[in-house]
């Protein structure tokens, strides 16, 4: 009993050595959501242009992720770049996310745009992970 417990545990490190040799070695598939995590990050510590480039690569990966234009819209809002925040704001809400509705507002003033659509049963604002 007491050999194949040690069988295991040996066949567990070495199957975890080469996993941590293959990622290690760059071989890991580039995720949209590695940069959506990255993005997050750098927008949670106002470095928006960087956050930006995270947020760019994973909608390069997945163009159809509502959530990766909404976080690019809140990196821009940060930047005042309230033209490209609401380019954002209308292709997240064209694939299906709701943009919290006291975002909207806020972007509609500070933007100096009289009236943006709004949905009212939205949660607040904030990034998506």
């Amino acid at each position: 009993m007491r050999v194949k417990k040690k069988e295991m545990l040996y066949s567990i490190l070495l199957t975890s050595a080469i996993i941590a040799c293959l990622l290690l070695a760059g071989c890991k598939k580039d995720e949209p959501v590695d940069h959506s995590i990255k993005g997050y990050a750098y927008a949670s510590k106002g470095q928006y242009d960087q956050a930006i480039a995270d947020f760019n690569k994973t909608i390069e990966l997945n163009p159809q992720s509502p959530e990766a234009y909404n976080n690019r819209t809140v990196a821009y809002y940060g930047l005042k770049e309230y033209d490209k925040a609401l380019q954002d704001v209308q292709k997240a809400q064209g694939l299906g996310f709701q943009v919290p509705a006291g975002f909207l507002n806020k972007l509609r003033e500070d933007s100096g745009r009289e009236k943006l659509i709004v949905d009212s049963h939205v949660p607040e604002m904030g990034i998506m992970q």
